[in-house]
């Protein structure tokens, strides 16, 4: 079958779930809002346990401040990195052709099989990247409005909101 042909059932199928929980209520019962073909599930169920993780301040203030260092070392490491191998060699030598047999990263495997793999791994980096932010936050006394995830079709994305009057009047640094 064409993939566009099953991507366009895909995104009609997609606009009429928005369209039934518009006309059922069911989306703002859920908590979920539309904004186009983007949907934001807000929850407060994961607060709990982001709350529970946040307990011992100290470990994540210390776990926070490691993060944002390295994370400033590995851009300075990859920019001459880059630098380095952008002009250490004008004339790069072409790449073979890959065989059909194998597939990107997965020897043996399938093209399929990589970009669901790769799109999970990418989903679950997120949703744990998002629960670090919400549990520094909480470690440092912010209180969570609510948790959630973003939705376009498959989720892509996660979030958490730190209630505005707090983070509005902490410290510059917490921000």
């Amino acid at each position: 079958m064409n993939w566009w042909i099953v991507a366009s059932i895909l995104l009609f199928a997609y606009a009429f779930v928005l369209a039934l929980g518009e006309f059922t209520g069911a989306r703002a019962r859920l908590g979920m809002t539309a904004y186009g073909p983007v949907l934001l599930w807000r929850t407060r169920r994961g607060t709990d346990l982001i709350q529970r993780m946040a307990r011992r301040a100290r470990a994540w203030y210390a776990f926070a401040a490691l993060g944002a260092a390295l994370s400033v070392v590995m851009m300075v490491i990859l920019t001459l990195f880059l630098f380095w191998v952008s002009t250490s060699n004008p004339a790069m030598p072409r790449a073979e052709a890959a065989s059909q047999e194998v597939g990107p990263g997965i020897p043996g495997g399938s093209l399929e099989l990589a970009l669901i793999s790769g799109g999970l791994g990418i989903i679950v980096a997120v949703i744990v990247h998002e629960l670090g932010h919400g549990v520094v936050a909480a470690a440092y006394k912010l209180r969570l409005d609510s948790v959630g995830v973003i939705f376009l079709m498959i989720p892509i994305g996660a979030f958490v909101e730190p209630n505005d009057h707090d983070l509005t009047y902490s410290n510059p640094l917490t921000r």
